[in-house]
């Protein structure tokens, strides 16, 4: 009987060491020490067996691993990971918008150049040496419509009207096209620069060249009205893309990441990560702020898909080609149109 006894005492005392050392193994913070070394840094102070929780903001104020300064941690932690996540698709994006306009420009000015090699090309086939003694009105036109182009694309469509005038380049050239025409069917005559001054001032009512000035102005005008707004339009959604990235983060977001992240871990809860939905619920808070901007933006996209501009701009050039080329194609015409100018 004393055997037994000895027995279940020796028993009895294991059980109980053994409790006792399991729950001391539990209270320990190994676990919340290594995630915390590992995912924040180092700290200060981190408690080798659980505290009290009692000055913690965010986290369970209950039994805890961690202190106010590892909970402090964990909030800066958590705000740059949401910060970097969202910083990233927005550069992206931001990075997108920039390379469509960059390619939107060299798209248009290859039209630019595509117009004046095939005007080129074309008018050497037919005038010759005719045209090539006059190119010069041409290359000269081109390279001021391209500094047209430019300006719109530096300044914006509500820049001061300064630099290049479409208009008055589109003038002169007609002048210029009119006074070299006249000079060659009319090559007995010595005129003087009043002469030629008066009938500049007379264009407009002589019209040599009907309509097709005016209509050129309006195609022109069109075209490049066209390109400019569009490229803004990229340019001024990746300067919107751009701003979010200034917008600031709640605190009552980075205390939900926090929460859901980090705190599980001062519990020594170490197991699985937050299910999808919770995690869901928590950015869609976070975001909030951007359900606001959400429709505009939307509508942005929607008019940006819905502008044919590749289609206009592709018509234009076809149209622009057409145009100064009928000036030298009906040259029968302009010349009975010339000759009844310098008689009047």
């Amino acid at each position: 009987m004393p055997k037994r006894r000895n027995m279940f005492l020796i028993v009895a005392i294991f059980a109980y060491l053994s409790a006792v050392a399991n729950s001391s193994s539990s209270q320990t913070c190994a676990d919340t020490r290594n995630y915390f070394y590992k995912a924040v840094g180092v700290v200060e102070h981190i408690p080798t067996v659980a505290i009290s929780g009692q000055n913690l903001k965010v986290c369970a104020t209950g039994v805890t691993c961690c202190t106010v300064e590892m909970e402090d941690r964990f909030l800066k932690h958590a705000q740059q990971q949401y910060q970097q996540a969202i910083g990233e698709n927005i550069v992206n994006l931001v990075h997108s918008f920039k390379a469509r306009t960059d390619s939107f420009d060299r798209f248009f000015r290859e039209l630019l150049s595509k117009s004046q090699r095939d005007l080129h090309s074309m008018f050497v086939k037919t005038y010759g040496v005719l045209y090539e003694q006059n190119s010069d009105l041409f290359v000269s036109l081109f390279e001021n419509l391209t500094q047209f182009y430019e300006q719109q694309r530096r300044d914006g469509p509500a820049a001061p009207a300064v630099g290049v005038n479409l208009d008055l380049v589109l003038d002169r050239f007609y002048e210029n096209l009119y006074r070299r025409m006249f000079h060659i069917l009319n090559q007995p005559y010595q005129l003087d620069d009043s002469y030629w001054q008066c009938m500049s001032r007379q264009m407009q009512q002589l019209q040599p060249f009907g309509q097709v000035p005016d209509k050129m102005k309006m195609q022109v005008h069109r075209a490049f009205s066209a390109a400019r707004t569009f490229i803004h339009a990229l340019t001024i959604g990746s300067e919107v893309i751009s701003d979010m990235l200034e917008m600031p983060v709640s605190t009552a977001c980075i205390s939900q990441l926090t929460q859901m992240l980090y705190c599980p871990h001062c519990q020594r809860a170490t197991g699985p990560k937050p299910c999808d939905g919770f995690c869901v619920n928590i950015v869609s808070g976070c975001l909030a702020s951007y359900v606001t901007f959400d429709r505009l933006w939307n509508e942005y996209l929607g008019n940006y898909a819905n502008f044919k501009i590749f289609h206009q701009l592709l018509f234009q050039r076809e149209k622009l080609f057409q145009i100064i080329c009928y000036n030298f194609s009906n040259d029968s015409k302009d010349r009975t149109t010339l000759k009844r100018s310098s008689i009047q």
